[in-house]
């Protein structure tokens, strides 16, 4: 994957410096980055739902740390945007990055970068495609959807996204937005702690029942925290989905999907 973005017009190989431009915070927990090759030279395509590496020198640390962050924008070759979550720093080596690029990190400052890669990516076609995400989850499904909309596509696109409560959910303006002005999309979002009463937000969790209710015959994508992967994918085959149509992606360590039965 990387010799071949390596070989893309703008790709490079290894590490290639890039400038925050630009840092907003999407919720209390996730904040973007907007970031811009320092070289002033263009940056390769990427397709919807690939990742960056991100290398950091941490003070106090003895060695460079690097973390993979989903890019969240429309390939533009300009810059890329990446959304991070903010992890507990307890037990949790993902939390040095995370917490050091939202303290520490500001416009102006420098961090290294790979090639975009990963194949979680959307595929052409024109069959419906549903997106199910859980909080941070839905990171790679902005790239993906703010692709189809630049594509006009006419695809039937359905959203369900799963968070804890409004203080913790990322993109809701940007993806009401998307909403209204794609072709054929409906957005519902769960909300646990049901401390918002608005259009398109549920009280509770993604269940059976939910998902019955979705369309079986096209492609599912789903991405959140490994246990409510392995719920709602498990859930999907009961209900009949074949498992060509069913795609995911692990934020961590490749687990097996048939390990839990639990309700999400």
């Amino acid at each position: 994957m990387y010799e071949e973005a390596e070989n893309k017009v703008g790709g490079w190989r290894d590490y290639r410096e890039f400038e925050v431009i630009k840092k907003v915070r999407e919720s209390d927990v996730i904040t973007s980055f907007y970031l811009k090759p320092t070289d002033g030279l263009a940056i390769p395509e990427f397709v919807p739902g690939q990742y960056i590496t991100v290398r950091v020198q941490i003070p106090g640390e003895q060695f460079m740390m690097n973390r993979q962050y989903s890019l969240t924008n429309v390939s533009n070759g300009e810059y890329y945007r990446i959304s991070v979550k903010s992890e507990s720093m307890h037990d949790n080596p993902d939390g040095k990055v995370s917490n050091y690029l939202h303290k520490e990190v500001s416009t102006g400052d420098i961090v290294q970068l790979t090639v975009p890669a990963g194949d979680f990516t959307l595929k052409e076609g024109t069959e419906p495609i549903t997106f199910i995400a859980a909080g941070v989850g839905i990171t790679p499904f902005m790239s993906m959807l703010n692709t189809l909309y630049k594509q006009e596509s006419l695809r039937k696109i359905t959203l369900i996204h799963a968070f804890k409560n409004r203080k913790l959910q990322a993109f809701a303006d940007e993806l009401s937005m998307l909403s209204r002005q794609m072709h054929d999309m409906t957005i519902n979002f769960y909300n646990e702690e049901a401390d918002v009463f608005e259009e398109n937000y549920k009280i509770g969790r993604i269940n059976e029942d939910v998902l019955k209710q979705l369309d079986q015959n096209g492609i599912f994508y789903v991405c959140g925290p490994v246990e409510f992967m392995q719920i709602v994918i498990q859930m999907l085959y009961k209900l009949g989905v074949p498992k060509d149509k069913v795609r995911y992606e692990f934020f961590g360590p490749s687990m097996k999907i048939e390990t839990v039965t639990e309700k999400v």
